[in-house]
């Protein structure tokens, strides 16, 4: 008797900080929104515009990578949750969705606010331009990101909210990385670096 009614107790507390976690992810999915949007806002370089971006940029940054550690969280959380009659199940399933609904959009956000950055680069280049000095992390952690989120959208579980569009932006993007690094050769040089630094 004692015992279910612990066991009661600890699978209330389960669901609540599940509950608290997804709803946690809902908030920071707003400010990330409004951060893309004001990314995405700059349209071309220039000497006047590349700082406000790049601010804009990597505190988007700063925000997806702790999005994601709260993902971690709230993915451990929902995996705990007792799943031993019907209603419990049903709850499980509830936050697990509600999970994904806010994963596809947090996802596509940065894919689309990397691939503005790509652009912005690009339309250095066109003119002719150097690229700022502060553009080889800029660059790693772009790449990066592409290729983590594209890799996570295409995961089986996210295939019904996925919109096509979202992944031809993705390979879009993967096209324009090749075409930069053909056109800006110092962009190499920074992937080689970086690869040499990779333990073996």
């Amino acid at each position: 008797m004692f015992g279910d009614g612990r066991r009661a107790k600890s699978s209330d507390h389960l669901r609540r900080t599940a509950r608290i976690y997804v709803d946690a992810l809902a908030e920071r999915l707003d400010e990330l929104s409004r951060l893309a949007t004001q990314a995405r806002t700059i349209r071309g370089y220039s000497a006047d515009t590349y700082p406000t971006f790049k601010a804009i940029y990597y505190e988007f940054l700063r925000q997806s990578d702790e999005y994601q550690g709260l993902s971690y969280l709230a993915q451990e959380a929902i995996a705990a949750l007792p799943r031993d009659d019907d209603g419990q199940r049903d709850a499980q399933r509830e936050l697990a969705d509600n999970f994904r609904q806010l994963q596809v959009p947090m996802l596509r956000e940065v894919i689309r606010t990397n691939f503005r950055l790509l652009r912005i680069w690009e339309d250095r280049v066109t003119q002719g331009v150097e690229l700022p000095l502060d553009s080889r992390q800029a660059f790693l952690d772009c790449v990066r990101v592409i290729h983590e989120a594209k890799s996570q959208l295409q995961r089986e579980e996210y295939a019904p909210l996925l919109d096509p569009e979202t992944l031809e932006i993705a390979d879009r993007a993967k096209r324009l990385l090749e075409t930069l690094i053909e056109r800006a050769p110092n962009l190499v040089e920074f992937l080689e670096d970086h690869d040499r630094a990779k333990p073996a």
